[in-house]
Protein backbone atom coordinates (compact mmCIF):
# COMPACT_ATOMS: atom_id res chain seq x y z
CA UNK A 1 0.00 0.00 0.00
CA UNK A 2 1.29 3.44 -0.93
CA UNK A 3 1.86 5.83 1.96
CA UNK A 4 0.62 9.38 1.70
CA UNK A 5 2.67 12.25 3.11
CA UNK A 6 1.62 15.76 3.86
CA UNK A 7 3.42 18.73 5.34
CA UNK A 8 2.01 20.35 8.42
CA UNK A 9 3.29 23.69 9.69
CA UNK A 10 4.05 23.59 13.40
CA UNK A 11 5.13 26.19 15.96
CA UNK A 12 8.08 28.40 15.11
CA UNK A 13 7.52 27.91 11.36
CA UNK A 14 9.23 24.49 11.17
CA UNK A 15 7.76 21.84 8.91
CA UNK A 16 7.03 18.37 10.17
CA UNK A 17 6.50 15.64 7.56
CA UNK A 18 3.99 13.10 8.81
CA UNK A 19 3.38 9.64 7.33
CA UNK A 20 -0.35 9.04 6.95
CA UNK A 21 -2.12 5.75 6.30
CA UNK A 22 -5.47 7.56 6.39
CA UNK A 23 -6.34 11.20 5.72
CA UNK A 24 -6.78 13.48 8.74
CA UNK A 25 -10.17 13.32 10.42
CA UNK A 26 -12.20 16.47 9.93
CA UNK A 27 -13.51 18.10 13.11
CA UNK A 28 -17.25 18.05 13.73
CA UNK A 29 -19.21 21.30 13.83
CA UNK A 30 -22.80 21.48 15.06
CA UNK A 31 -25.04 24.37 14.04
CA UNK A 32 -28.16 24.83 16.18
CA UNK A 33 -30.21 27.24 14.08
CA UNK A 34 -33.88 27.24 13.10
CA UNK A 35 -33.62 29.53 10.05
CA UNK A 36 -33.15 27.45 6.86
CA UNK A 37 -31.39 30.33 5.09
CA UNK A 38 -28.71 30.58 7.80
CA UNK A 39 -28.41 26.78 7.79
CA UNK A 40 -27.64 26.87 4.06
CA UNK A 41 -25.19 29.77 4.43
CA UNK A 42 -23.33 28.01 7.24
CA UNK A 43 -23.16 24.75 5.32
CA UNK A 44 -21.80 26.53 2.24
CA UNK A 45 -19.13 28.28 4.34
CA UNK A 46 -18.10 25.35 6.53
CA UNK A 47 -18.86 21.94 5.01
CA UNK A 48 -15.58 21.72 3.08
CA UNK A 49 -13.62 22.09 6.32
CA UNK A 50 -15.56 19.81 8.69
CA UNK A 51 -18.22 17.20 9.29
CA UNK A 52 -21.21 19.53 9.39
CA UNK A 53 -24.21 18.73 11.61
CA UNK A 54 -27.42 20.79 11.79
CA UNK A 55 -30.17 20.93 14.39
CA UNK A 56 -33.26 23.12 14.02
CA UNK A 57 -34.33 22.91 17.67
CA UNK A 58 -32.73 22.57 21.10
CA UNK A 59 -34.13 19.05 21.34
CA UNK A 60 -32.47 18.03 18.04
CA UNK A 61 -29.23 19.68 19.18
CA UNK A 62 -29.20 17.70 22.44
CA UNK A 63 -29.76 14.45 20.51
CA UNK A 64 -26.87 15.21 18.12
CA UNK A 65 -24.58 16.18 21.01
CA UNK A 66 -25.39 12.88 22.75
CA UNK A 67 -24.80 10.93 19.54
CA UNK A 68 -21.54 12.72 18.60
CA UNK A 69 -19.33 13.04 21.67
CA UNK A 70 -16.47 14.40 19.54
CA UNK A 71 -18.08 17.67 18.38
CA UNK A 72 -15.38 20.34 18.39
CA UNK A 73 -17.38 23.49 17.69
CA UNK A 74 -21.00 24.42 18.34
CA UNK A 75 -22.65 27.44 16.75
CA UNK A 76 -25.75 28.30 18.74
CA UNK A 77 -28.42 30.78 17.72
CA UNK A 78 -29.70 32.51 20.84
CA UNK A 79 -33.34 32.14 19.82
CA UNK A 80 -34.04 28.55 18.81
CA UNK A 81 -37.28 26.79 19.78
CA UNK A 82 -37.25 23.94 22.27
CA UNK A 83 -38.76 21.43 19.82
CA UNK A 84 -40.85 21.27 16.67
CA UNK A 85 -44.00 20.98 18.82
CA UNK A 86 -42.97 23.42 21.56
CA UNK A 87 -41.93 26.70 19.88
CA UNK A 88 -41.06 28.46 23.15
CA UNK A 89 -37.72 30.24 23.25
CA UNK A 90 -35.40 30.87 26.15
CA UNK A 91 -33.76 27.48 26.66
CA UNK A 92 -30.62 28.20 24.63
CA UNK A 93 -28.85 29.76 27.61
CA UNK A 94 -29.56 26.66 29.70
CA UNK A 95 -28.13 24.43 26.96
CA UNK A 96 -25.08 26.67 26.56
CA UNK A 97 -24.47 26.69 30.32
CA UNK A 98 -24.74 22.90 30.50
CA UNK A 99 -22.34 22.48 27.58
CA UNK A 100 -19.79 24.82 29.14
CA UNK A 101 -20.05 23.00 32.48
CA UNK A 102 -19.77 19.48 31.07
CA UNK A 103 -17.52 19.97 28.03
CA UNK A 104 -15.33 22.97 28.88
CA UNK A 105 -11.99 22.54 27.16
CA UNK A 106 -13.41 19.98 24.71
CA UNK A 107 -15.64 22.30 22.67
CA UNK A 108 -15.68 25.86 21.47
CA UNK A 109 -19.15 27.36 21.74
CA UNK A 110 -20.05 30.36 19.60
CA UNK A 111 -23.36 31.93 20.60
CA UNK A 112 -25.24 34.67 18.74
CA UNK A 113 -28.23 36.73 19.75
CA UNK A 114 -29.63 40.13 18.90
CA UNK A 115 -30.39 40.57 22.61
CA UNK A 116 -27.48 42.32 24.42
CA UNK A 117 -28.47 40.82 27.79
CA UNK A 118 -28.48 37.30 26.38
CA UNK A 119 -25.12 37.93 24.71
CA UNK A 120 -23.72 39.12 28.05
CA UNK A 121 -25.03 35.94 29.70
CA UNK A 122 -23.36 33.82 26.99
CA UNK A 123 -20.05 35.61 27.62
CA UNK A 124 -20.47 35.15 31.38
CA UNK A 125 -20.66 31.35 31.04
CA UNK A 126 -17.64 31.21 28.73
CA UNK A 127 -19.16 31.11 25.25
CA UNK A 128 -17.51 33.06 22.44
CA UNK A 129 -19.78 35.96 21.46
CA UNK A 130 -20.40 36.34 17.75
CA UNK A 131 -23.00 37.47 15.27
CA UNK A 132 -24.31 35.57 12.29
CA UNK A 133 -22.69 37.87 9.77
CA UNK A 134 -19.17 36.96 10.93
CA UNK A 135 -19.58 33.64 12.76
CA UNK A 136 -19.23 31.34 9.75
CA UNK A 137 -16.13 33.10 8.44
CA UNK A 138 -14.55 33.00 11.92
CA UNK A 139 -15.24 29.28 12.30
CA UNK A 140 -14.03 28.55 8.74
CA UNK A 141 -10.69 30.26 9.56
CA UNK A 142 -10.45 28.30 12.81
CA UNK A 143 -11.16 25.02 11.01
CA UNK A 144 -8.68 25.82 8.25
CA UNK A 145 -5.94 26.29 10.87
CA UNK A 146 -6.96 23.01 12.56
CA UNK A 147 -7.05 20.89 9.40
CA UNK A 148 -3.97 22.26 7.60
Amino acid sequence: MRQVYYAKRVLFGEEDIVSMQNPPVKPKVLLIEDDPLFQELAEAALAAHCVFLVASTIEEGILLIAEHDDIAIILLDGHVPLSRKDRRMGTTLLLAEDLMNTRRGRITLFAASGDPLLNAAFVHIGAEPTDKSTAYATVARLLHRTVT
